[in-house]
C-alpha cells in the first residue's frame, strides 16, 4: 500500500536500505523498487501546506558507497514527516533543480534545513532556497 511504501522510504533517512530490509523483514529487491517508482516522480506541491524543516538525506543502494539517491522531505512543526521527493544522484545540479521546483508560498515558511555537510546539498540549498542572499 502507498502508506506502507512512504513509511519504507521514511525508515531510509539515516540509515541503508539492508538496515531497513532487515527491520521491515522485506527483500531487497522490494526496496530499491519502490524506492526506483520515487525517483523522478512529481511533487504534488498543491496538497503540501507547510515545509517548515527541509531535509536533505543520500542513501546508496549498493556497498561501497554506489548509486545514490537523495530523499527530499518535510517536518512540520507537528511532528509530521513527509517525503516531498526522491532525486537519482546526489549532485548539487540534480538537488537544486528539485529545489527550485519548491513554489515560493511554500519557500518563504521553510524555517530550517537539515542535512549533512556534503558540498552539493549546501551549495544547492544556497542557490536555490537562499538564492537571493548568496
Amino acid at each position: 500500500t502507498n502508506p506502507y511504501k512512504d513509511y519504507l522510504m521514511l525508515l531510509l533517512i539515516n540509515s541503508t536500505v539492508a538496515d531497513v530490509c532487515l527491520k521491515e523483514s522485506v527483500n531487497h529487491n522490494t526496496v530499491t523498487k519502490i524506492i526506483d517508482s520515487y525517483i523522478g516522480k512529481e511533487t504534488d506541491w498543491k496538497s503540501v501546506r507547510r515545509i517548515d524543516l527541509l531535509g536533505l538525506d543520500e542513501i546508496s543502494l549498493k556497498k561501497g558507497y554506489q548509486d545514490y539517491m537523495t530523499i527530499i522531505t518535510s517536518r512540520s512543526k507537528t511532528g509530521k514527516n513527509r517525503i516531498l521527493g526522491v532525486v537519482k544522484g546526489k549532485e548539487k545540479k540534480d538537488i537544486k533543480a528539485f529545489l527550485l521546483k519548491i513554489p515560493n508560498r511554500l519557500r518563504n515558511n521553510i524555517c530550517g534545513i537539515c542535512t549533512d555537510m556534503y558540498d552539493g546539498y549546501v551549495n544547492a540549498e544556497k542557490a536555490a532556497i537562499l538564492g537571493e542572499l548568496f
